[in-house]
C-alpha cells in the first residue's frame, strides 16, 4: 500500500539471527536459567518448567548466542512461530536450538513491532508453509532469514504496536478472570461435594443402573458423538470417521438427550458428561456406558459435578482394568463410591455451581471474540491494507475499531 513501506527480507533488517545450543547441556538443580520452546506460550514467557546449566556452559554457550533484553525470541519447534520480545530480567540465561534468538536493527524494526508480526495469521501461514517434518514441524533459520515482512516507518510501527497492545491488554486480563473464576470453581466444587471416595459406604448402584441398550441395524446416516476429556462433556465427533457395521467390530447404540454416558476407557481423564438436547439421537460405540440414574435420587446435573473433581476421577485410574488400554468395567462402575444429599440440596449445589460454570463460560467467549478481533485486526494493520486512525475501549468493556481503511 502506499506509504506504508515495502517488504523486506527479515535476515536484511537484522543485524543476528540465530539460535541456541543444538547439543543437549548437562542439566543441574541450580545455576544458570536454561530455555527452550516450551517456556514461550501465547506470546510470554513462563518460567514454571525451566532448567539450568552451570556458569561455564552458559559462558561458552554464550559465545554463540547471547540473548539481551530488547531481542526477539521465537519457538522453531512445538507451539511454532511464537514470538516474544526478551524482557529485562534480573538473571542471564542461555536458550535451546529450538529458539530463535533475532536482534533487529533498531533504526528500522521495532522489536514490538515484529514481536507482534511474527505471532500475525500471515506469519503463521508462512511458517507452516515452509517448515518441515511430518509429526512435529521445525522451523529452520535459513527459511527464517528469507521471510518477507512488511516494514513501515518506525512511527507507523509503533501506531499499530499501540493498537494490537490495547487488544493484547484486554486478553491479559480477560484470561487472569477466567484464571481467577475457576480457582473458585474449583474452590466451591470440593467444598459444596463431600470426598466421600473412601470413607463412603454407598455406591452408584444405589442410585443408578447400566442401561439396556438395542444396537443399530444400520449406520447410514446416523452421526457420531464424543466423550470429551477433562470434564468437557458431550460433542459431535468432528473426526472423518466411516462407521462401519460388522458381525465382528464393536455394536453401536443411539444415544438420547439427558442421558448420562460414561467414556470406560477415559473416566480417570475426566471422560463423562451429559447427552444435550442438541445431540438427540446421535451414535457412539459399545466402548460407552449409558447410566440409567433414578432422578427421585441422583440429579445428572448432581452427578456429573460429583465426579468432575479431580481427587475423584483421577483416583478411579488405580482400579481400571487392563495391562494396555486399561478400561473401567460396567461392573466397576457400578461399585463407585457416591452419597447423594437430599435432591433440595442437590439442587441448590447444582445451581451454584452451574451459575460459577456460566461466568466462565462467558468470559471465554469475551476472550475468544477479542483474540478473533485481534487477528483479523493485525491482517489488516500489519499489511497495510489499513492505516491506523485510534482504537479505543468502551465503557461497556467492548473493543471498539477506529482504524480506517487504506485508500490512498
Amino acid at each position: 500500500m502506499s506509504g506504508f513501506g515495502k517488504k523486506e527480507l527479515l535476515g536484511k533488517i537484522c543485524h543476528k539471527i540465530t539460535d541456541g545450543t543444538h547439543k543437549t547441556p548437562a542439566y543441574q538443580d541450580s545455576g544458570i536459567v536454561f530455555l527452550s520452546a516450551k517456556n514461550i506460550k501465547n506470546g510470554t514467557l513462563s518460567l514454571a518448567d525451566h532448567k539450568y546449566i552451570s556458569e561455564e556452559e552458559h559462558l561458552e554457550l554464550t559465545k554463540r548466542c547471547k540473548p539481551d533484553a530488547g531481542d526477539v525470541m521465537l519457538s522453531k519447534s512445538g507451539s511454532l512461530g511464537d514470538a516474544i520480545t526478551v524482557p529485562k530480567l534480573p538473571f542471564s540465561f542461555s536458550i535451546f536450538e529450538s529458539l530463535a534468538l533475532i536482534k533487529p536493527k533498531r533504526d528500522v524494526l521495532s522489536a514490538e513491532y515484529l514481536q507482534q508480526y511474527l505471532n500475525s495469521p500471515l506469519s503463521k501461514r508462512y511458517f507452516w508453509s515452509i517448515t518441515s517434518g511430518i509429526g512435529v514441524k521445525h522451523l529452520h533459520l535459513v527459511d527464517l532469514r528469507k521471510m518477507p515482512i512488511h516494514v513501515p516507518s518506525l512511527g507507523v510501527q509503533a501506531q499499530i504496536t499501540g493498537v494490537l497492545d490495547i487488544w493484547d491488554n484486554a486478553i491479559e486480563k480477560t484470561e487472569a478472570l477466567i484464571a481467577g473464576k475457576e480457582k473458585q470453581f474449583e474452590w466451591l466444587l470440593n467444598n459444596l461435594i463431600e470426598d466421600d471416595f473412601k470413607s463412603c459406604k454407598k455406591t452408584l448402584s444405589e442410585y443408578a443402573s447400566i442401561a439396556k441398550k438395542e444396537k443399530i441395524l444400520s449406520a447410514d446416516g446416523e452421526k457420531l458423538l464424543t466423550v470429551k476429556l477433562h470434564c468437557k462433556g458431550i460433542e459431535p465427533n468432528t473426526r472423518d470417521i466411516k462407521v462401519v457395521l460388522s458381525s465382528k467390530g464393536r455394536p453401536y447404540y443411539q444415544r438420547l438427550a439427558g442421558e448420562f454416558l460414561i467414556g470406560r476407557q477415559n473416566f480417570h481423564n475426566g471422560g463423562f458428561g451429559i447427552v444435550p438436547s442438541e445431540l438427540d439421537g446421535f451414535i457412539a460405540s459399545n466402548a460407552i456406558t449409558t447410566l440409567d440414574l433414578n432422578q427421585q435420587k441422583l440429579m445428572p446435573e448432581y452427578l456429573f459435578f460429583h465426579f468432575s473433581r479431580k481427587n475423584y476421577y483421577l483416583r478411579v485410574g488405580h482400579i481400571m482394568d487392563g495391562t494396555g488400554q486399561k478400561e473401567l468395567s460396567d461392573k466397576q462402575i457400578m461399585k463407585l463410591p457416591i452419597s447423594a444429599p437430599s435432591i433440595k440440596v442437590q439442587q441448590d449445589i447444582v445451581l451454584k455451581l452451574g451459575s460459577a460454570k456460566e461466568e466462565i463460560k462467558l468470559l471465554q467467549t469475551l476472550l475468544d471474540k477479542y483474540r478473533s478481533q485481534k487477528r483479523g485486526l493485525m491482517q489488516k494493520l500489519l499489511t497495510g491494507e489499513w492505516q491506523v486512525s485510534s482504537t479505543q475501549v468502551g465503557a461497556d468493556g467492548e473493543l471498539q475499531d477506529r482504524t480506517k481503511e487504506n485508500v490512498a
